[in-house]
């Protein structure tokens, strides 16, 4: 039971950034993790691929995370 629950992509000079949120089952639990990806473009192709993560987050880091930052949408 994976979900994306939003997804953005904003063009830089030399490729783009892509924001990710998503919600998961582990067992009983749900988890939920924000990622960034950071893409260079070198002659039409992907030259570098860097991932920043939240790292998984529990139900009650959900809750704070909903009430004190949601992800901005446009």
């Amino acid at each position: 039971d994976l979900r994306l629950r939003a997804y953005r992509a904003v063009p830089t000079v030399d490729g783009c950034v892509v924001e990710v949120e998503v919600r998961a089952r582990r067992g009983a639990e749900t988890v939920q993790w924000r990622a960034v990806h950071v893409l260079h473009v070198r002659d039409g192709k992907v030259a570098e691929h860097v991932t920043y993560c939240s790292g998984h987050w529990d139900a009650a880091a959900i809750a704070g995370q909903d009430a004190e930052a949601p992800m901005v949408r446009p």
